[in-house]
């Protein structure tokens, strides 16, 4: 038992830069614990200062040397993976910034640009723009990451996928021309847009091009949607 623990911890070493989390949880049951890991086991360990990871296997514990061994190993790696913050130009002892106001908040004079930010503990690292300049900064601009379509009204999203959120104010698209200004919306804009949900509400046909509620695929660039809804869930 005590060699398969070490093994994972080895395992998850090798890859520690990577810096998703692993939960770890006890078990007064030494039965709990599989005598080999599940088929397709994979993952890294990134601890948190302050945490311990604790094992507790009833009657069957290992003996003093053996858990001196496996605090060893894991003493290895939360040395190992302080080095590759800090390599990264991290603070090895500062928690993750969870938006880019944490990141602000760390250091006033943080410029505007892409960081990595920790929205959900053990869902890992998300790259995004922060706007520190407008309003006293600490704006989070993340990039569109969606899955697959179904329905009956053809994908229009799909040309938006990995692009950041466009504003009049804030031009983020892939076009010469600002997509926000030119179509009076907020949106993830490409070079401009297959769908426009926050654009003007005109309530059904309009003549204007493109500039209404509009989900191409579905009714066109000249008919403006009377309703719609966008719903959002942790993918994990």
């Amino acid at each position: 038992m005590l060699a398969y623990m070490l093994a994972l911890v080895l395992v998850f070493a090798r890859t520690a830069c990577g810096v998703p989390t692993v939960r770890s949880d006890t078990t007064d049951n030494a039965g709990d614990i599989p005598g080999q890991p599940p088929a397709g086991t994979r993952g890294d360990l990134f601890p948190y200062p302050g945490q311990n990871i604790v094992l507790n296997c009833g009657a069957d514990r290992p003996s003093q040397d053996e858990w001196q061994q496996l605090n060893d190993k894991l003493d290895q790696l939360t040395n190992a993976v302080n080095s590759c913050r800090a390599s990264d130009g991290e603070d090895p002892e500062a928690p993750h910034p969870r938006d880019c106001q944490d990141i602000l908040d760390n250091d006033e004079t943080t410029p505007s640009g892409v960081y990595t930010v920790y929205p959900r503990d053990g869902l890992g690292g998300v790259m995004v723009y922060c706007d520190n300049d407008i309003d006293g900064g600490g704006w989070t601009n993340y990039k569109l990451h969606i899955g697959t379509y179904s329905g009956n009204a053809r994908d229009s999203l799909a040309y938006h996928n990995g692009h950041p959120f466009s504003t009049k104010d804030r031009d983020n698209d892939a076009s010469t021309l600002s997509c926000a200004q030119t179509y009076k919306g907020a949106w993830w804009y490409t070079a401009c847009h297959h769908s426009n949900l926050n654009g003007l509400y005109h309530l059904g046909p309009h003549a204007s091009y493109a500039d209404g509620v509009n989900w191409n695929g579905w009714k066109g660039y000249k008919y403006s949607l009377k309703r719609t809804e966008m719903k959002f869930k942790p993918i994990a």
